[in-house]
């Protein structure tokens, strides 16, 4: 085992002191004007990922990474010796939820890839499968899950194929079966929540579930869905277009939550950028 990673460091070594004909990145120049600054992006085109040449692009980075890790020495033999030290590890827990005498967590055995949804009664210690994700299709997997405030439905964001464009779906704790509503498009790291009373669902709708538009991750809306209706008919609570007054950027995620005393709505602007807007409502404001 020492010769085996001897002889990577040595491969990696050579690599590092090496020099390389990197695939060329050609320079297409646009110029914006900021103000009367003129900044020049020679490399927009690689936004595009619908170019036939942005494909090309990116094969070729591929190609050429392949070319120096496909020599790497005894390299399935590394491969194999990372997979045994991974199946030394036990069963990994996630997000844990309390709810009166019970917990409520996303489990994945080490013998598994996927996260499933348990319950666990804390008199008796007894463990009970919730939900597995696949049995809404194979590598469909769970990114977060929120519970009501009496625990009677569990609203679960599920990707497909480790995707980050989710959709959300509510599971009736007590038949442990899915109700009919289909919440989204909404991106992975994107909070959700019940409204006090149990019967809505706050969360922010993305425009687009295409990965490759433009518009991905733009001009989002924060959404209020009644539980049981048509997802068509949910109240919109916040967006750059519909409220102009807020001044949200096109990039600005909305996001809108109640406070833990149930008094207020608070909603935030928020981006890349560490500064972030914060409006007040009362809680009072949601049933007009």
């Amino acid at each position: 085992m020492k010769n085996i990673f001897l002889s990577a460091v040595l491969f990696l070594s050579q690599i590092i002191t090496a020099q390389y004909n990197y695939p060329k990145t050609l320079e297409k120049p646009v110029v914006d004007d900021y103000f009367g600054i003129q900044v020049t992006d020679n490399y927009r085109w690689l936004e595009d990922l619908t170019n036939p040449e942005t494909d090309q692009w990116f094969r070729a980075r591929s190609e050429f990474s392949h070319s120096i890790i496909d020599k790497i020495p005894h390299r399935e033999d590394l491969y194999k010796r990372m997979k045994e030290m991974q199946q030394m590890n036990g069963d990994s827990f996630h997000v844990v939820l309390q709810r009166q005498n019970f917990y409520f967590y996303t489990k994945t055995k080490k013998s598994e890839n996927l996260s499933k949804l348990y319950s666990r009664n804390l008199s008796t210690g007894e463990e009970k499968l919730i939900f597995d994700p696949e049995i809404l299709g194979k590598n469909t997997q769970i990114v977060n899950f929120n519970l009501d405030s009496k625990a009677k439905r569990a609203a679960i964001l599920l990707s497909k194929s480790g995707g980050e464009i989710c959709m959300l779906r509510i599971l009736d704790l007590s038949s442990l079966k899915l109700m009919n509503d289909e919440i989204g498009p909404i991106w992975s790291e994107f909070p959700f929540e019940f409204t006090p009373d149990d019967k809505a669902i706050i969360y922010t709708r993305m425009s687009t579930a295409d990965p490759n538009s433009n518009m991905l991750l733009k001009n989002m809306k924060s959404m209020l869905h009644v539980l049981g209706t048509d997802v068509k008919n949910d109240k919109l609570l916040a967006s750059r277009d519909e409220y102009p007054e807020l001044n949200a950027l096109t990039e600005q995620f909305t996001r809108v939550y109640i406070t833990d005393d149930n008094q207020y709505l608070v909603l935030t602007l928020s981006s890349v950028k560490s500064e972030m807007p914060i409006f007040v409502a009362p809680y009072s404001e949601l049933k007009k």
